[in-house]
């Protein structure tokens, strides 16, 4: 947001909260900006989960819009970015979430105004960011070894890696607070060193792949840590898991080739010298020529600028490289990205944005059943219908992937992997059904897909969702929250694992029965889940039956949509209003759901505080000890 924009704003609120002003203005503000916050985020400290939050405000404003706590921020001279802690949150995703915790009643007036108090002068007492060189550097050296990183890596010495931080944050690349919450992800095993990527973040360069490093943008998310330790599907040893994600490199065909794009799919091909290894392609030049101009395999590397009305069909193994600030529009007139039927293509480092791409189809496109691509570490925005829609063997990575008209991401296929990567805010204009079809993703007839290591927040829609004949699907290791429908919803489908993801917040559009739930099965047998935490959604964990004989019997390649097998233990779930059970509508099933499917939950815990029914048995509400006499959770813990 611009600050003539920011200004204006501010004197809206300014005249409509009155007496709140005076409490909260007059302190300096360190104009301290950050990137976007990436996967896992950082801690929500406390100080901020009350900001803005007062009956006086909502009650004049009504709903409290992103825009109005921006503005707030401004006037208490407080930076939106940074925590009285010192960790770093992406601001626009800090006044969204501040805005939803304050329409939804969560704090007091009284505590806001410590907030913003507490926030303002915390940040007044902090230095601001040194000045020279060996300032940074010794206050980078502390945040090594204050995590207990080690400084050197297998390419880049102590001395040139504290340099090139230090270079770098000078020059406003990044904060100080950004590098500080790297390193301490770095200790955490949320992320790890890349020696392959670019020579920017302290790699050899071979490639380019997404998340933060040094506050930059080429490391890999970690896997949650478990126990049988697995390779990482960029060939970088990963941290262990509990199962084993699929074995891969990324290791597309590269040719290394003299030959230049032409400046339009009319001129001819003119020579031009290689860049990193690849053909580079500027600003005016038309990609899809140089594409034909080259043998499949070529690598292409996208020269910063923005890339106007671009629509490729890649060749088989064709790489695209696109560098900082790289930009491809569609202008809201261009159709698609990348479509076509080249196998093993890989997208990397672009920022894909404003194709007119029909609804069920996305502006990366597995159009015509092409396989094996690597779409890693790019940015895909406002896009008119899905983000991304992969195919078999897709590989989908570190992506951050936001307010798309339709979906983030969706597909169909085998052995998919979506890894890594941030969905939020898709289906922003609220204009596809979120029954239907609208949300963070949804996967349609797929076999052995894995979603693992996402975050999938403020969707309108579910967060992450499986729609009509999936099997062997794996959903771990998620933080999924503040979606509109339920956070991970499983819908007639086949067998899937639901464990070790973290929910919180979901569902509040949908409550009905249990369909709002932090987990949600609906006509689908052999599902587990198991080792999830669940905290503050509309409903629990749901497991709905409705009549769906009649669909169409190409949907249902293994049989019936029936619930059955469903086995629900160890999660943790906290429910101080809503249910966890089962919801059976009337149909040729019969009760059969609830005595003779074999659907159990046991040894779940739950902190339910004072919700009087908090368990749907069909259409009742019941208490715990109903619940158990049901045969369910006979071993589970009730707080």
């Amino acid at each position: 947001m611009s600050m003539i924009k920011r200004g204006a704003m501010a004197m809206a609120v300014l005249a409509l909260i009155g007496a709140a002003v005076p409490a909260i203005v007059g302190f300096n503000d360190p104009g301290v900006q950050g990137s976007r916050n990436t996967v896992g985020g950082p801690p929500q400290s406390e100080d901020v989960r009350g900001l803005l939050t007062g009956n006086e405000i909502t009650a004049q404003l009504g709903t409290v819009t992103p825009e109005q706590v921006s503005a707030m921020f401004q006037l208490a001279g407080a930076d939106s970015s940074l925590h009285a802690n010192g960790t770093y949150e992406d601001p626009q995703y800090r006044e969204e979430r501040i805005a939803g915790e304050i329409n939804a009643g969560l704090r007091t007036e009284a505590e806001v105004r410590q907030a913003v108090i507490s926030l303002a002068a915390d940040q007044q007492q902090q230095a601001t960011q040194p000045q020279s060189i060996d300032e940074i550097v010794e206050r980078v050296r502390g945040f090594f070894a204050a995590a207990g990183v080690p400084i050197q890596t297998s390419i880049e010495s102590e001395g040139d890696r504290l340099a090139r931080i230090a270079r770098q944050t000078a020059a406003g690349e990044r904060t100080l607070a950004e590098v500080q919450w790297t390193i301490q992800r770095i200790a955490a095993g949320t992320v790890w060193f890349d020696p392959n990527g670019p020579v920017r973040f302290g790699g050899s360069g071979v490639r380019t792949i997404s998340a933060d490093i040094d506050g930059g943008v080429n490391s890999v998310p970690a896997v949650p840590s478990t126990t049988t330790t697995v390779a990482a599907v960029t060939g970088v040893a990963a941290p262990s898991t509990t199962v084993p994600a699929p074995t891969t490199t990324t290791a597309a065909a590269v040719v290394t080739t003299t030959t230049a794009a032409p400046k339009s799919a009319a001129a001819a091909p003119a020579p031009v010298p290689t860049v990193l290894g690849g053909v580079a392609v500027f600003a005016g030049d038309s990609i899809q020529a140089a594409v034909n101009a080259n043998p499949a395999g070529a690598k292409f590397v996208i020269k910063s600028g923005v890339h106007r009305r671009q629509s490729v069909q890649p060749k088989d193994g064709n790489v695209f490289v696109g560098e900082p600030g790289a930009v491809l529009t569609g202008e809201n007139v261009t159709e698609f990205a990348f479509y076509g039927s080249g196998d093993n293509v890989t997208i990397t480092g672009l920022v894909v944005e404003k194709y007119n791409n029909p609804q069920q189809t996305g502006a990366i496109y597995s159009s015509k059943g092409a396989a094996g691509w690597i779409v890693d570490g790019n940015e895909i925005r406002y896009n008119n219908g899905i983000g991304l829609k992969a195919g078999s063997g897709w590989k989908v990575l570190n992506n951050y992937v936001h307010h798309n008209t339709q979906l983030g991401l969706g597909g169909s296929g085998s052995n998919i992997l979506v890894q890594g990567n941030e969905i939020a805010y898709n289906n922003y204009q609220k204009t596809v059904n979120p029954f239907w079809g609208g949300g963070g993703t949804k996967w349609v007839k797929t076999r052995n897909l894995v979603v693992r290591g996402n975050f999938s927040h403020h969707n309108h829609g579910p967060g992450l969702w499986t729609d009509i004949d999936n099997d062997g699907v794996l959903y771990e290791g998620n933080r999924v929250e503040d979606n509109y429908h339920a956070g991970i919803k499983h819908e007639i489908s086949y067998s899937a694992v639901i464990r070790n993801n973290t929910l919180k917040r979901n569902g509040f559009g949908n409550p009905n029965d249990v369909k709002g739930a932090g987990i949600l099965v609906a006509n689908s047998p052999n599902v587990e889940v198991y080792g999830n935490t669940l905290v503050g959604n509309s409903h629990g964990i749901g497991a709905v039956q409705h009549d769906r004989y009649g669909d169409p019997a190409d949907w249902k390649s293994l049989g019936e949509f029936e619930l059955k097998n469903l086995y629900v233990h160890d999660n943790y779930i906290e429910q101080p209003a809503g249910q966890t059970g089962f919801f059976v509508a009337a149909g040729p099933h019969g009760d059969k759901p609830l005595t003779s499917w074999n659907n159990r939950f046991q040894n779940n815990t739950y902190k339910l505080g004072t919700n009087p029914q908090p368990f749907r048995w069909q259409y009742s509400l019941i208490t715990a000890a109903q619940w158990k006499a049901h045969g369910q959770d006979t071993t589970g813990t009730f707080q």
